[in-house]
């Protein structure tokens, strides 16, 4: 089964680093209904003229561009590098827990995330889940950044309640007028209209959370 993207760490040529996501062409220039970047670029033009709190908690596109390949052209988008995902952390560290503030501080930041998705891109993630929340690293220095690759660290423990979280892949998403598929969400977080196979709108995001 061919792999829809992958995700490599890039250093851009100012010296700050960047993650890459390749889709597979198979997938997004194949017969596969997928609108990815369309929804990046949506996200990323709303992102650079607004106010909303939310913008800072939502990832968004840096830069795009096509590399051919051997089955054809793979699109390649360049995004802010960001830490551990809260579903890492609460498994790989030594307390298998998050600290309620923290969490309160996550749940705070991602509703502000969603909300500035809905309303003010009109998007749907259709993918909430720990996976898909990210620490946001971009206040580290290049110099801390590549110490924390080199020695494969995964950086401090969330035990600072001020720390900042990004809603991150978009892969899945939809457009409030414009959705994807009806098959969405993960199983253990699904919404009931999801499941009872009914309409469904950006309320489901909000269940998922």
């Amino acid at each position: 089964m061919h792999h829809i993207s992958r995700w490599l760490l890039t250093k851009c040529r100012n010296g700050e680093h960047a993650a890459l996501k390749i889709l597979n062409s198979d997938f997004y220039n194949g017969g596969h209904q997928i609108f990815e970047l369309e929804v990046m670029q949506r996200v990323t033009a709303v992102h650079n003229q607004s106010t909303h709190p939310g913008r800072d908690h939502v990832t968004y596109l840096k830069n795009h561009f096509e590399l051919e390949g051997p089955t054809g052209k793979h699109v390649c988008m360049v995004m802010p590098l960001l830490g551990d995902s809260i579903a890492e952390k609460a498994t790989t560290g030594h307390v298998m827990r998050i600290p309620p503030p923290t969490v309160r501080n996550i749940a705070k930041q991602m509703l502000e995330a969603l909300d500035f998705l809905h309303n003010e891109c009109g998007v749907i993630h259709t993918d909430l889940q720990p996976s898909n929340i990210l620490k946001d690293d971009q206040g580290q220095t290049p110099q801390e950044i590549d110490d924390l690759v080199q020695t494969h660290s995964s950086g401090p423990e969330f035990n600072d309640p001020s720390m900042q979280f990004r809603l991150n892949d978009l892969g899945i998403a939809c457009f409030v007028d414009q959705h994807l598929t009806d098959n969405i969400q993960s199983e253990y977080l699904r919404a009931p209209e999801v499941t009872l196979e009914a309409p469904w709108d950006p309320s489901v995001d909000i269940f998922s959370l």
